[in-house]
């Protein structure tokens, strides 16, 4: 008999709390106590109740609980979405295409979409720096906690993958958006814009390959400089820049604390 009134008092339980867990919410209006204002949006244990009970216990409380699933901490987090890229219909280019440029083109600086390797660096972008990015950003909200976010980075990575020839890129980016603090939980709304740059200096990159620079600002400042820049350069054709830019929505909720 006591292991079956046991039994009845967890189903009980279970059913009038399905969950360990709950975040508080107010109704967010003047009439909200101070003490159950603090408690908007923090976790609380059912099995722990916060200084004057749990929501809607406190007399005349409005505040309700809800339920954190294992599915809403899942959703934690921030994301990125890309929302902007422009591929073209150009075929992709292979290292032929890059010298013949170099020599024919006359400096002009051609972007990814127009070399087609646009859809590979935003695939390597993915794996190695949207997480960077969103780390970063989530720092910076923390320290924002309500109001407008403005953020930005620049770091070259290794773009082998899509072309040897342009493995050294420079990626910039900049995020503008929107923090929302709702008790220890953040939202963001933004917009991440990534701006992609690399300098073709030779058409088989002998004097990255020889010298480890890959920009013309590199080049010593002196005669040798001048010669290096006059052989592997002028008398072969012109260095160009290869440009390329997306943008994501960046978008998801924090917590105040890591």
């Amino acid at each position: 008999k006591a292991k079956t009134i046991i039994n009845f008092i967890l189903e009980e339980k279970k059913e009038k709390h399905p969950t360990t867990n709950y975040i508080w919410r107010t109704r967010e209006d003047s009439r909200v106590r101070s003490r159950h204002a603090a408690n908007n949006g923090k976790i609380f244990s059912w099995d722990n109740p916060p200084e004057g009970g749990h929501p809607g216990e406190d007399w005349g409380c409005r505040c309700w609980a809800e339920p954190v699933y294992e599915g809403n901490q899942e959703k934690m987090g921030l994301r990125q979405e890309v929302i902007e890229a422009y591929s073209g219909l150009a075929g992709v280019w292979n290292t032929f295409h890059f010298a013949y440029h170099f020599i024919f083109g006359k400096g002009r600086t051609v972007t990814l979409s127009e070399t087609g390797h646009l859809e590979k660096v935003i695939q390597i972008s993915k794996e190695k720096v949207f997480k960077r990015v969103e780390e970063q950003v989530a720092d910076r909200m923390r320290l924002i906690l309500n109001g407008p976010l403005f953020y930005s980075t620049k770091k070259s990575y290794n773009f082998y993958k899509a072309h040897w020839v342009i493995e050294n890129g420079t990626l910039s980016t900049q995020t503008v958006g929107k923090v929302k603090k709702e008790g220890n939980i953040l939202t963001l709304d933004a917009e991440t814009t990534y701006n992609f740059s690399d300098e073709v200096t030779d058409p088989i990159s002998l004097r990255q390959a020889l010298r480890g620079y890959h920009s013309v600002n590199d080049l010593p400042d002196s005669w040798y400089g001048i010669i290096e820049l006059g052989v592997t350069d002028l008398l072969l054709g012109s260095f160009y820049t290869i440009k390329g830019s997306w943008k994501t929505k960046l978008s998801g909720s924090i917590y105040l604390d890591k």
